[in-house]
């Protein structure tokens, strides 16, 4: 799609996919947030672990995720003259928890200062908040199946 500015893009257009088996059926974006930091090495392995777990259930589920705890990989791909900043990060997520339908919030969300923080912008912004992927599932994919009979 070639269009002058992004803006003109419609959201629609280019965050749905269709779902596997599911003909006319989009995927509904699901902004997975909760604790990523910690005080060493290994809590921090483990969130990213629970995170990326989280992030796969969500998808099984028929959601598209938005998973935070894949951001490493964009830090192994810098060039020795090329850096990004905490704060890239954190306008990266912003951006996609914005155009998310939901927002799963998993066990630890509270103590996390980056998932405080999208709470706080998902709840200005009116985006559901679920505390878990079954809620999420309920509200999102079961109502929407039911509209559809």
């Amino acid at each position: 799609m070639i269009v002058d500015h992004p803006s003109k893009i419609r959201r629609e257009s280019v965050r749905y996919e269709a779902i596997p088996g599911k003909r006319g059926k989009t995927m509904l974006c699901l902004y997975v947030a909760g604790p990523y930091s910690a005080d060493n090495v290994l809590d921090v392995l483990n969130n990213i672990r629970r995170g990326q777990r989280a992030a796969t259930e969500a998808l099984l589920a028929g959601f598209a995720p938005f998973c935070p705890w894949l951001d490493f990989h964009f830090q192994l791909m810098l060039r020795d003259n090329e850096q990004l900043q905490v704060e890239h990060y954190y306008a990266y997520s912003m951006a996609w928890l914005r155009v998310s339908d939901g927002v799963w919030i998993i066990e630890g969300w509270e103590n996390s200062e980056g998932a405080s923080a999208e709470v706080a912008e998902a709840r200005r912004l009116g985006i559901p908040i679920f505390e878990s992927l079954e809620e999420a599932k309920a509200v999102l994919i079961d109502s929407e199946d039911k509209n559809d009979d």
